[in-house]
């Protein structure tokens, strides 16, 4: 079995880059609301037997990019042995790249106690060893093999409409005076680097974000020069269309009145010091416990017309 162009699902032969709703109305199922994953019956993989097979994507209108294939357990076998499947692989892929073993933790069925993986072209091949039966849709699955294709290849139709989408946000970006910034005590981390790099300057952040979290986009330069490290900045467009949060990288933008759901996490201290989280459409900030930023930044957000905020409390354990 090859799976260089593509992947082989209940007789149907998909190549890589069809989305995860086209397989599924290949294969005539109704995938669970919102569900990024097809689960369907197999019977081997690479000549390993299988019990099940979960198709993913990063989301139903995106490319499938993982296979994971449950094993069904070998006759022969020690109890969490990696050995008849690791062979297999071997024989067919060669050396691995890498190899990770924690025997300590056998007995256990959420624990993996061998990982290996195989680069092949364009796509990569894992191995996962559990600690224990595990059960899964078709049985007691004795590990998982799973097949990685390339985001960046799935990305790539995708592209162009991010950067033109970029583009028009940089182009929409206001005055100085009509941004508001607060401070965090928190460095935020950079989902990408800067606008001068382009596309090109960090291929695979672009790409996991174009499919994961296509709504987050660049922040516009004068954006992210007033912002920088530690802060975030809620602005609307130069044309009064839109409004938009940023951090000194990455921005999420709506229509003015568009009905958006803000979360507020409230992680209250235990054993760690615990903070205060804001997300939205992917885009997320964080800061210390009782940040006033952060309460400022809630007061401006409740006031703009059609955002609504949902606030849920935890415990930093």
């Amino acid at each position: 079995m090859s799976f260089d162009s593509g992947f082989d699902a209940s007789g149907h032969w998909f190549r890589w880059g069809t989305t995860l709703d086209g397989v599924a109305r290949a294969l005539d199922i109704v995938p669970e609301a919102s569900s990024p994953v097809i689960g369907i019956g197999c019977e081997s993989v690479f000549g390993l037997e299988a019990l099940h097979l979960d198709i993913s994507a990063p989301a139903r209108d995106r490319p499938v990019t993982s296979l994971c294939f449950q094993l069904a357990p070998a006759a022969d076998a020690i109890a969490a042995s990696p050995d008849p499947w690791r062979t297999r692989l071997d024989n067919l892929l060669g050396p691995p790249l890498s190899v990770d073993e924690e025997p300590q933790r056998a007995g256990h069925p959420g624990a993996v106690v061998f990982y290996a993986r195989w680069p092949a072209g364009n796509i990569e091949v894992g191995l996962s060893i559990y600690g224990a039966l595990r059960a899964c849709a078709g049985g007691q699955a004795a590990g998982c093999v799973w097949i990685s294709w390339s985001v960046v290849e799935a990305a790539v139709p995708y592209l162009a409409e991010w950067q033109a989408r970029c583009n028009a946000l940089s182009e929409a970006a206001p005055a100085a005076a009509d941004i508001l910034v607060y401070r965090l005590g928190w460095e935020l981390p950079a989902r990408f680097r800067s606008e001068t790099d382009g596309v090109s300057g960090d291929p695979h952040g672009i790409a996991t974000n174009v499919l994961y979290a296509p709504r987050i986009l660049r922040t516009p330069p004068p954006v992210s020069n007033l912002v920088g490290s530690h802060g975030v900045a809620l602005w609307r467009t130069s044309d009064r269309h839109s409004w938009a949060l940023s951090t000194g990288t990455e921005t999420v933008s709506f229509g003015i009145g568009e009905t958006v759901e803000i979360a507020f996490n409230d992680i209250q201290p235990a054993k760690g010091a615990g903070c205060y989280e804001i997300s939205v459409a992917g885009w997320s900030i964080r800061d210390c416990h009782g940040s006033n930023a952060i309460r400022r930044i809630l007061a401006d957000l409740a006031a703009v017309p059609g955002v609504m905020i949902r606030t849920s409390e935890g415990y930093d354990c």
